[in-house]
């Protein structure tokens, strides 16, 4: 109704218009004369009044679509969901929408002709300016965060887009508020901080833990990731370890392999002892654990490596120890027995004969024979005591050593003497002695023990004897560039190769069967290897059954 009302009105407006104007004589006409003339004239006039009221029609179409989009234009404007704001150069506030309103905090109607800076914080006022500034010289659109200050309430961030119009009177601003993602922002800043922190305290103790740590995907078997002590016991980088293959450490792949599917397939955790090598080849032995974990949807195997290496040999080192002990004491149970022997057979020769020679009717030649039997058995009894108190000075390092000057071609002269006497005294004996020495060195003296050299070397010499049939029994010395190497070679019965190392241990005695001259105490040996020792050197042996041994011992030159 108030449409019509406003297009009569216009009407007669134009209407009063021109009959004014036609008064006034603006507008000269010339009647027709003719009454055909009057006809066409009126018909003009008729097409003319309704070209006129079509126009007249068309304008009106026009106007009201343009009224209908400024009021579409106005309802997006106002209710945009984005905040609209024009401001004056000088940044009073001209024109804005509901959203603008709102995110200022104020009615709509109160903010008109308000600066806009004075609801900026006074932080990001200097970034607004700036802007502002920057869309006035650029002429093209720019943007930046500032933070809506309100009074009683928590600030908000909005991101301002903006461009100046085209007249360069007005700052048209475009306000998107942007707390909500700040928050969240700052709450993800605050959350990934968190993680980090606790990956980082993760990290620190998955790397200070002293088991090798590692992880390794199931399917190509290759590695993860891995703590320090990974590298630590399997010899290489951390960059090297990560997607290398753990079968690399495994010195059983196929194993490996099962237990990893296993593990996968029936979710099953894996604990055993393992045999892995490190990069340089080396054995270790390892208690592992293996887990399955999934991990971003995806699963892995989580292997911790204890290296009980130490331990085994630990284990071994006290279990060999035992053994050890138990042997010792059975062979010192076997030789105080075989002692026990050893010194009542002497002793019974002793006591026997002394009784005979007691008797009144022993004549001068059987006194004369049983006082030499005596005598032999003393001096066997009184070098097997001599044997048991060298061997207790040698367990308690006690054996003491007199360093004096010896000249070494005449001690063992000396001995090739006394080892002929003996072979004198007994009938058809077979076996030969021969001294070999290097000729320029007759004269060779070194400092050592030389009661104590003699008596390793008497020891060397009475058991090539004892444990030779035939043959020869070569004995000398050899000079190196610092020592001297005394050698005893024999053609006896030899000694096995599964014994060579036993022989020179205390108590230990190798059994040769039906051989009752081979019978000893078992310490002749061990104490030749501790007093050897003693003078700075040591001994060895080579030897080949039913072939002979060689014995040798080198003792420093000075």
């Amino acid at each position: 109704m108030k449409k019509q009302n406003e297009k009569s009105d216009e009407e007669s407006q134009l209407h009063k218009r021109a009959e004014e104007l036609l008064k006034k004589g603006h507008f000269k006409t010339r009647l027709p004369t003719s009454e055909s003339d009057k006809l066409k004239l009126i018909h003009e006039l008729e097409v003319h009044q309704i070209e006129l009221e079509l126009q007249n029609e068309e304008l009106m179409i026009a106007n009201e679509n343009a009224r209908l989009a400024y009021e579409r234009y106005t309802d997006l404007y106002d209710f945009a969901p984005s905040g609209y704001i024009s401001l004056s150069k000088q940044g009073n506030i001209t024109n804005l929408n509901f959203a603008a309103a709102a995110i200022l905090g104020e009615e709509r109607s109160f903010l008109m002709k308000q600066l806009f800076s004075s609801f900026v914080s006074v932080h990001t006022r200097s970034k607004l300016y700036l802007f502002l500034e920057k869309i006035y010289e650029t002429k093209v659109k720019q943007s930046c965060e500032i933070i809506i200050a309100l009074l009683g309430n928590p600030p908000k961030h909005v991101n301002i887009e903006g461009i100046i119009s085209q007249n360069y009177k007005f700052y048209n601003l475009t306000l998107i508020d942007i707390t909500e993602r700040k928050l969240t922002e700052l709450k993800l800043q605050e959350e990934k901080a968190k993680t980090e922190f606790s990956e980082a305290k993760f990290r620190g103790i998955f790397n200070k833990v002293a088991d090798a740590i590692y992880s390794y995907n199931p399917n190509n078997m290759e590695i993860i990731e891995a703590n320090e002590a990974t590298s630590a016991i399997y010899g290489y980088t951390h960059e090297e370890l990560i997607g290398l293959s753990c079968l690399a450490f495994s010195g059983e792949v196929e194993k490996s392999k099962i237990v990893a599917k296993e593990v996968v397939q029936k979710g099953t955790s894996y604990v055993n002892l393992r045999h892995h090598k490190k990069k340089d080849g080396t054995d270790i032995y390892v208690q592992i654990q293996v887990h399955k974990i999934r991990v971003k949807g995806e699963e892995i195997i989580f292997a911790v490596c204890k290296d009980i290496t130490e331990i085994l040999k630990a284990e071994k080192e006290i279990l060999d120890a035992k053994e050890h002990a138990e042997e010792s004491d059975r062979l010192k149970s076997a030789f105080l027995a075989n002692m026990s022997h050893e010194i009542r057979t002497p002793m019974n020769g002793i006591v026997g004969f002394t009784n005979i020679l007691l008797d009144e009717d022993c004549t001068p030649e059987d006194r004369s024979h049983f006082l030499h039997i005596i005598e032999r058995n003393s001096r066997q009894l009184l070098c097997l005591i001599d044997d048991i108190i060298d061997i207790a000075k040698i367990e308690s390092n006690e054996l003491k050593i007199c360093i004096d000057k010896c000249k070494v071609s005449e001690m063992l002269e000396d001995l090739e003497d006394n080892f002929n006497q003996i072979k004198s005294n007994l009938n058809s004996y077979p076996i030969e002695l021969k001294l070999e020495m290097p000729s320029e060195y007759n004269d060779l003296v070194v400092q050592t023990d030389p009661i104590r050299l003699r008596q390793v070397v008497t020891n060397l010499l009475s058991n090539a004897f004892k444990f030779s049939d035939k043959g020869t029994v070569t004995y000398g010395f050899n000079v190196n560039e610092k020592s001297i190497e005394f050698f005893v070679k024999d053609e006896g019965i030899g000694i096995p190769q599964n014994k060579l190392d036993e022989i020179f241990e205390r108590f230990k005695q190798l059994n040769f069967r039906n051989i009752s001259k081979l019978k000893g105490t078992g310490l002749g040996l061990a104490i030749c290897k501790g007093i050897i020792e003693r003078l700075g050197g040591s001994i060895s042996v080579e030897s080949e059954i039913g072939v002979g041994s060689r014995f040798v011992f080198n003792i420093p030159l000075e």
